[in-house]
């Protein structure tokens, strides 16, 4: 059986996600990003996820995502109250888990066409 290669027809792949950086096509990014599929925000100020506030909520649903996936770091933090409310009150779907796993799941639907963005806490 012969295989083709996919072509990922997004601007940026993460190439690696560590507990203290992420890497972005082969530059490495040592703070919090937000990453869409054809722009990357490096100045995201975000090093806790019960700290999310509207401001970044709109920076995530800036092109209007189909999903936004939330890194938390090493382990999978759930949200207290207040942020679980600006996250359902934005009424797009949303996925939370640890941040190598939000990285995996960003290369997988971006290589999938979908239109999504990812906030990697760093």
């Amino acid at each position: 059986m012969k295989f083709e290669e996919d072509i990922l027809e997004a601007k940026f792949k993460i190439n690696s996600c560590t507990t203290n950086s992420i890497t972005v096509n082969k530059k490495e990014y040592n703070k919090s990003i937000i990453l869409y599929h054809t722009e990357i925000f490096t100045n995201w100020n975000l090093n806790d996820i019960n700290k999310l506030s509207n401001k970044d909520l709109d920076l995530l649903n800036k092109h209007t995502p189909e999903l936004i996936i939330l890194g938390t770091g090493p382990t999978s933090i759930y949200p207290n109250r207040k942020t679980l409310a600006i996250l359902y009150n934005s009424k797009i779907p949303f996925e939370i888990m640890n941040s190598s796993s939000a990285c995996r799941s960003y290369n997988l639907l971006v290589n999938d066409n979908r239109n999504i963005a990812v906030g990697i806490i760093i």
